[in-house]
Order: structure tokens, then C-alpha cells, then sequence
């Protein structure tokens, strides 16, 4: 990976390092703050050490599934599972800090760039069935179940109050 992006491997690894120094931090600082934090007029609630957990296993789940789904679209071609979970997630990375919405753009160049050994023709159709899964598929379940959860509390269907 550090070929690709052009970087030196200290540099990479340092980067590495302060991810996971600021993810310490933001562990440590829920177990060791006090019980309401105020800044400004502001004032908020620190995640306390369990919810911390929580937060960092569902997120390593959902980034090591969303890599499976677009690893399993490149077939026959797709590089060793670790190397491109590699890859993947420096894209990911690349795609939330450019600000665009999703990554457009940003997550496939960083694809295109750090997989090389990759048929180009096979990384797009990735791409599109990514997209299509990790993206649209969640949106048509959410309107499904807002319309059926629309349908079953809408006011019109139920029945109102009696009156003697």
C-alpha cells in the first residue's frame, strides 16, 4: 500500500499509530471524565468504556463486511482477503475525509490506485454492485419499512375515540 500512495513507510505507520492513540484517548476519556461534560452552553455525556466497546466492534464489523461484499464482487481476480481490506480502508478513509458525499469519486480512484494488479473492467462492476448493495439496498428497506410502519400508525386506520 505505501507504494501506491507514494509514502514512506514510517510515515504510514505513524499515521497508524495516531489513529490508534486518539482511539485510546477517546476510550480513556469516557471511563475517566466526569458524568456531564459542559463546554460553552453546550453540555453532553461521555460514552462510558462499554459503549466504547460497542461502538468500536460494530464499526470493525461493518467496515470487514462492507470490504467482504466488494472483496467477494471481484471474483476470481481479487487479491489475498488481508491486502485488500488494506486498500479498502485507506479508500474509506480517503472518501470521508474528502468531505464528498459518500466518498463519491474519492473511493474509487483510491481503489483504482492502490489495487493495480486488479482488472479494471472487473473493479468497476465492483464498484457498481458495492454501491448498489452497501448504498441503495439499505435505502429501499428504510422506505419499505417507513411505509409499512406509515400504513400500520396512520391515523386515518385507526379508530378514534368513542363518544357516549
Amino acid at each position: 500500500v505505501y507504494d501506491q500512495l507514494s509514502v514512506a513507510p514510517f510515515l504510514g505507520r505513524a499515521v497508524g499509530g495516531l489513529m490508534w492513540v486518539g482511539l485510546a484517548l477517546y476510550a480513556t476519556a469516557g471511563a475517566l471524565a466526569p458524568e456531564r461534560i459542559r463546554i460553552f452552553k453546550f453540555e453532553f455525556k461521555p460514552p462510558r468504556p462499554g459503549l466504547v466497546a460497542i461502538q468500536v466492534f460494530f464499526g470493525c464489523a461493518d467496515l470487514m463486511a462492507g470490504a467482504g461484499v466488494f472483496w467477494l464482487l471481484l471474483g476470481k481476480g481479487a487479491p489475498h482477503y488481508s491486502d485488500f481490506l488494506s486498500a479498502y480502508i485507506v479508500s474509506i478513509m480517503a472518501g470521508l475525509l474528502s468531505g464528498v458525499p459518500g466518498g463519491a469519486g474519492v473511493f474509487e480512484t483510491a481503489m483504482l490506485q492502490l489495487l493495480p494488479m486488479v482488472d479494471r473492467t472487473v473493479l468497476a462492476a465492483a464498484f457498481l454492485g458495492f454501491r448498489l448493495f452497501y448504498y441503495l439496498t439499505p435505502l429501499a428497506v428504510g422506505l419499505i419499512l417507513l411505509a409499512f410502519m406509515k400504513h400500520v400508525h396512520d391515523p386515518d386506520t385507526e379508530p378514534g375515540p368513542v363518544e357516549p
